[in-house]
């Protein structure tokens, strides 16, 4: 696979949560639980999505929505599906699915060390407002704090 031209980004249900938590082990030191994942998928102030290739999840995003706010609390693609595009077709359309919640405000956290998705961020019109000492553990590493206002 050499783009995202075809995965298709779709809501995130529960019968993908056996492989969204695939993947999120594969991204993350510190993964979330699948129990996590089915309290999202639940609650109606979570919005996840997943990029699918055929059957396969290739990537997620999730957000937590609060009034006209949006806290974008986790997003990972899998190793073997980096550097395609599909991080970008994630979240574009996650920024859409604001639109129809009339999110003006968008507030993530990623670790200082991750360059790429740094660059994602600000592609996508994400800005540095602060950071946070030794957010993250394993290793401890402080997280950058990033906004997008309408």
């Amino acid at each position: 696979m050499d783009s995202a031209e075809h995965i298709l980004i779709r809501t995130m249900k529960e019968n993908d949560i056996e492989q969204v938590a695939l993947v999120e082990r594969l991204c993350f030191a510190e993964p979330w639980s699948k129990e996590d994942f089915v309290f999202s998928v639940s609650a109606d102030y979570d919005t996840g999505l997943v990029a699918v290739d055929n059957n396969t999840v290739a990537g997620f995003c999730i957000m937590r929505r609060s009034f006209d706010s949006a806290d974008i609390i986790n997003v990972a693609v899998a190793p073997d599906y980096r550097k395609k595009g599909i991080g970008k077709k994630l979240i574009n359309s996650l920024l859409e699915e604001g639109n129809n919640f009339q999110i003006k405000e968008y507030i993530l956290e990623v670790r200082v060390s991750n360059k790429a998705a740094i660059c994602l961020y600000e592609n996508a019109g994400f800005g540095e407002i602060g950071v946070r000492k030794a957010y993250y553990t394993n290793p401890t590493e402080d997280a950058l704090i990033m906004g997008r206002y309408l």
